[in-house]
């Protein structure tokens, strides 16, 4: 019902989550990402997302709505005041630029997502690194205003990215 109830990681394998279902019954939504893959060792068989269904007790859930999150078109977002947003989000900041120049994009505070400058994609982040910081190549830059996108998976502490014009690899 649009409210978070927990994350699962295939870190920890086997766990679950407690939902408690009103008696006339909750809609459940699941965001499923495909974090990278391991190439090496014997986890190489990777599968990504829902692989052995979803279980409410001992029921297996059935007749789902399955749609694609398509990042290559950002245009048509709709945008609400960051202080509206929880979970899952898209944010959108402006900044200006003097004289476009190479430079490293930050994210003190936020969890983990995508971020895009002017619709090139930068990239993956992560909380737990190992980077820190993601390139922003000066030809992605315009003189004057540019915007930055962020994807939020799961919130973030506060609603600002910073430049940087050092690499931080972690």
């Amino acid at each position: 019902d649009r409210r978070p109830a927990g994350v699962l990681e295939r870190e920890f394998p086997g766990t679950g989550l407690s939902l408690d279902v009103p008696p006339a019954g909750a809609v459940l939504d699941i965001l499923v990402e495909n974090l990278g893959r391991v190439n090496y060792g014997p986890d190489l068989f990777d599968r990504k997302g829902i692989t052995g269904g979803v279980l409410a007790g001992d029921q297996t859930l059935f007749d789902w709505t399955v749609f694609p999150l398509p990042l290559d078109d950002l245009s048509g977002l709709a945008f609400r005041p960051a202080a509206e947003t929880g979970g899952p989000a898209f944010y959108r900041g402006r900044f200006s630029v003097a004289e476009p120049n190479d430079g490293f994009l930050a994210l003190p505070g936020w969890t983990k997502g995508v971020c895009w400058v002017n619709g090139h994609n930068l990239g993956r982040y992560w909380r737990v690194g190992p980077q820190r910081t993601l390139y922003v190549p000066a030809p992605f830059l315009i003189r004057g205003e540019n915007q930055v996108l962020v994807l939020e998976l799961h919130g973030t502490e506060r609603d600002a990215v910073e430049f940087r014009d050092r690499p931080e690899l972690g």
